[in-house]
């Protein structure tokens, strides 16, 4: 999925939560995901965190950070579902 969230206008993870996770590398940059959806790399991407995913907000926003350490802007493009 990874090679092919940059192609999209949606990315979602729709149950589950943070898992063992999957490493993505774009150029230099290095990223280990375990909850949010790959498409957090892309800038034309739109990234939803469903109903049915547990979200570990420790886990969350570790990999927020990593994103703002590398100047990668999620901001407007991260939801989380209201709906449980």
């Amino acid at each position: 999925m990874d090679i092919l969230a940059k192609d999209f206008d949606v990315c979602a993870r729709f149950n589950g939560g943070a898992n063992a996770g999957h490493t993505v590398k774009v150029g230099n940059e290095k990223y280990g995901f375990h909850l949010l959806p790959c498409g957090i790399l892309y800038e034309n991407c739109v990234n939803v965190l469903g109903n049915g995913v547990v979200v570990n907000l420790q886990s969350m926003f570790e990999e927020l950070t990593q994103l703002e350490k590398n100047n990668r802007d999620y901001k407007n493009r991260l939801f989380l579902s209201t709906r449980y």
